[in-house]
């Protein structure tokens, strides 16, 4: 083989990511397993209570405080 086309297919070799796909950035990822990456990174290192879930619940405890708070006080109108 020629020398050129050795050292090409050798910096090709450099540039696949793990998955198959030939990248454009010398870190070896392409751009769907960078974004993989980055979220299991977030998701390791985000504490549980920030979580959407629990955002979700922390937010509704003071709504179901306030619709209670207004269903006493309609039937105590009520009466």
């Amino acid at each position: 083989m020629h020398p050129i086309l050795v050292a090409a297919l050798a910096e090709d070799q450099h540039r696949r990511c793990p998955c198959g796909t030939v990248t454009q950035h010398p870190c070896r990822l392409c751009r769907g397993c960078r974004r993989q990456r980055l979220e299991m990174q977030y998701q390791a290192t985000t504490p549980p209570w920030h979580s959407p879930l629990a955002r979700l619940f922390r937010n509704a405890r003071p709504f179901a405080r306030m619709l209670s708070l207004l269903q006493s006080i309609s039937k105590r109108c009520q009466s």
